[in-house]
């Protein structure tokens, strides 16, 4: 009996052994910056492990094997843990995993970061690949559910990755041909998810801002509070196709503070004095058109036109579009005239506003929110365009 007590002692010993061994090391804490919310991540230490630059296919299994070996897992919990108090959506928790192994592993380089990463965010579930060009630069291509623009993308057997290596940190791929990767980390897995559902939760980087204008020759006064956190996450942003940033919803602050004193104002108009209401305030943005300062077109979701310093039609169509939404909740119609140049609101109102759209056997009225500065008027088509020039790109409760 005794023999046995020892036996069974010495084997137990030996795997808690094994399995101290194989994730010893001490938890610290970093404080990463992300959007200028500093975020407090956890991590083992035993992760910064040695490893040799190399990004042959041997050299990379066998860092993986390593890191395999470490207690990756706590950093992934709170990573976990903050994608959920943040409320990010995929995009933005590779962000923040970008962001934290940067500041980790700053002793590394730049591939050997790459590789980290890759391995992070397969053991979160994404489908992940690699390639080199010229044994020199490691490329990550994640799998995307949602269209980009301006990011390299492979498409094997139908599927689309997106380049996030050059993306994130502008090396280029020199010309070369990426289809084939030659590294496949949890293949079958999930993609991410790149379109602003939902907006995230950040807490400071706050700014008061005061919003002026006149509606039928009365001044009015907004004072709201706008975060500058979601205008840097913005500019750090893939391009998705227009309607998403029109569909992209206004922040919590936005529906909190800004929403309930339109909200008062508007329990003294009926449904077409509200309209010219918002346009009104709208209208109250400077203009400028994003080819006066960009080579490319740069719309904005609704929060960053209330503290932008310019903005220009598809900017206002975006946050028109959330206002008439969260305030009068009527059915919508996002336009885009047929030169490209320009897109606007249709609303389906309960008294016409002037000539309709038929669209679906309800009749929509343009209100365009472009402009001009201080004016409120709604229900005429901008100039030299007419039904017949107008394409749907969108719909709000059709």
């Amino acid at each position: 009996m005794y023999k046995i007590t020892v036996t069974l002692f010495a084997f137990l010993l030996s795997v808690v052994s094994l399995f101290a061994g194989s994730c010893e090391g001490d938890i610290k804490s970093e404080s990463v910056n992300f959007f200028s919310q500093e975020i407090d991540v956890k991590y083992n230490i035993n992760m910064v492990v040695d490893f040799k630059p190399c990004i042959k296919v041997k050299c990379i299994e066998k860092y993986k094997e390593e890191l395999e070996k470490t207690d990756y897992q706590t950093l992934l919990d709170n990573l976990e843990a903050h994608r959920k108090s943040l409320n990010l959506n995929d995009w933005l928790f590779y962000e923040l995993m970008y962001a934290t192994v940067a500041d980790i592993f700053d002793s590394k380089d730049e591939n050997t970061q790459t590789l980290t990463v890759s391995f992070l965010m397969a053991k979160s579930g994404y489908d992940v690949r690699m390639s080199t060009v010229g044994l020199k630069h490691l490329f990550l291509f994640i799998k995307s559910n949602d269209m980009v623009f301006g990011i390299p993308i492979i498409r094997p057997g139908s599927k689309t990755f997106i380049n996030v290596t050059t993306f994130k940190s502008k090396v280029s791929m020199g010309g070369a041909w990426m289809n084939d990767t030659e590294l496949l980390w949890n293949e079958g897995g999930k993609g991410m998810d790149i379109k602003l559902n939902e907006l995230p939760t950040f807490t400071g980087n706050n700014i008061n801002q005061r919003i002026s204008f006149k509606y039928n020759g009365q001044d009015y006064h907004i004072e709201t509070k706008v975060n500058h956190s979601i205008k840097e996450m913005m500019s750090d942003y893939p391009r998705l196709k227009e309607i998403s940033y029109i569909e992209a919803p206004l922040s919590e602050y936005s529906k909190k503070i800004l929403l309930p004193q339109l909200r008062a104002h508007l329990s003294r108009f009926n449904q077409k004095e509200s309209l010219e209401f918002l346009a009104a305030f709208t209208r109250s943005f400077e203009y400028k058109w994003d080819h006066t300062f960009s080579d490319i077109n740069l719309p904005m979701i609704a929060d960053e036109v209330l503290i932008s310093e310019f903005s220009d039609h598809e900017d206002r169509v975006a946050l028109y579009y959330q206002l008439v939404k969260e305030l009068l909740d009527l059915p919508m119609l996002v336009l885009s005239f047929m030169d490209d140049t320009k897109s606007t609101i249709a609303v389906a109102t309960d008294e016409p506003l002037g000539k309709p759209i038929d669209y679906a056997g309800q009749a929509y009225y343009i209100c365009d929110p472009t402009g001009p500065n201080n004016s409120a008027e709604i229900g005429k088509f901008p100039t030299a365009f007419s039904t017949s020039d107008v394409e749907v790109l969108g719909t709000y409760k059709e």
